[in-house]
């Protein structure tokens, strides 16, 4: 898209400031925002910008955003920030792509043993990296707060039910499917519920409070070009008093669901993931397992799952989730 086809008052915006707009990576006309690569003092930046007649939600989401910028503590695998006004967010561009891009392609590749051994430690890596800065969350959490079982369990099953009836902005599907999934949600979350509750009751250290994305699917996750270090953007649902474990939880379930052609690839990630997160940590994988069951079904997150693969996750539903409900321990 060209900056030509922005709003006039995104194109004052883009004056007043004093940027040149290389790229519209994503224009809005309902929520009236945007998002732009844009040049400013010969290097590249990221600026998002609302207009003045956004719904009140997007200004929200808006000011949320740019409040995490100005008051981040514990969390650096976010862009620099640069400056911001009433109405603008302009942040350090990553050349790079998404964490799932970068799966998508690598899954659709036919790669030589060295090359999928190498994609296998980088996806160990990406998931290492992640860890270890959820970890120093939680150890510098609110207070040292926590919510009770009962809230967080609501929350995570609010999860759970947009694994099977929600994707990624990119990604589509049909009204049919979506409402299929939906009564596959509504036939299993009971017993999902219970296992989840009955883990948060006797692992209480998972239900501690702290910074949360909120939204930490593999297209909130840019991997750098340069460095293979992953940046988490789109920060508008963050919030500084959350679920801590939530992000963990959605990554997982997202992650597992985009690996679930590749068994084994699976199983290596499981494994490297469950050695670094610890006796406690390593229940948020379990939950995770117990969730991507459902996101399994959903063509928006299995995107690479061709249709007979789809299907074959349908009839054995109920028969796999079950058993990952024996075998999770809490």
């Amino acid at each position: 898209m060209k900056s030509n086809l922005l709003s006039d008052e995104f194109l004052a915006l883009t004056l007043e400031i004093g940027v040149n707009v290389l790229k519209v990576l994503l224009y809005n006309e309902r929520k009236k925002t945007a998002t732009l690569k844009v040049e400013i003092n010969d290097k590249n930046a990221v600026l998002k910008c609302i207009s003045n007649d956004s719904p009140r939600l997007e200004k929200e989401r808006f000011k949320n955003e740019k409040l995490f910028y100005l008051n981040k503590k514990v969390f650096d695998l976010t862009p620099k920030h640069l400056e911001q006004g009433h109405n603008y967010l302009l942040i350090e561009y990553i050349k790079g792509s998404t964490l799932r891009e970068r799966i998508i392609s690598n899954l659709n590749e036919k790669s030589l043993v060295r090359e999928k051994e190498e994609f296998s430690l980088f996806l160990k890596s990406q998931g290492i990296e992640l860890i270890e800065q959820y970890k120093v969350v939680i150890k510098e959490s609110v207070n040292n707060s926590e919510i009770n079982p009962t809230s967080a369990t609501e929350k995570l099953m609010r999860l759970y039910a947009n694994l099977a009836s929600s994707g990624p902005h990119s990604t589509s599907r049909s009204k049919a499917s979506r409402l299929i999934n939906r009564i596959f949600y509504y036939l299993s979350k009971r017993k999902v519920k219970n296992k989840v509750e009955s883990i948060l009751i006797n692992n209480r250290s998972l239900l501690k409070l702290g910074f949360t994305h909120g939204d930490l699917h593999l297209d909130n996750i840019v991997v750098c070009s340069y460095s293979d270090k992953p940046y988490i953007i789109d920060l508008a649902n963050s919030e500084n008093r959350g679920l801590v474990v939530y992000d963990l939880i959605y990554f997982f379930s997202t992650l597992l669901t985009l690996l679930d052609a590749n068994k084994q690839l699976k199983e290596y990630v499981i494994k490297s993931y469950e050695e670094k997160l610890g006796d406690t940590l390593k229940f948020t994988l379990q939950i995770a397992l117990l969730f991507h069951h459902v996101s399994k079904l959903n063509s928006r997150f299995n995107s690479v799952a061709k249709k007979s693969q789809i299907l074959k996750s349908y009839l054995n539903f109920f028969t796999s989730l079950n058993n990952e409900l024996k075998s999770a321990r809490g």
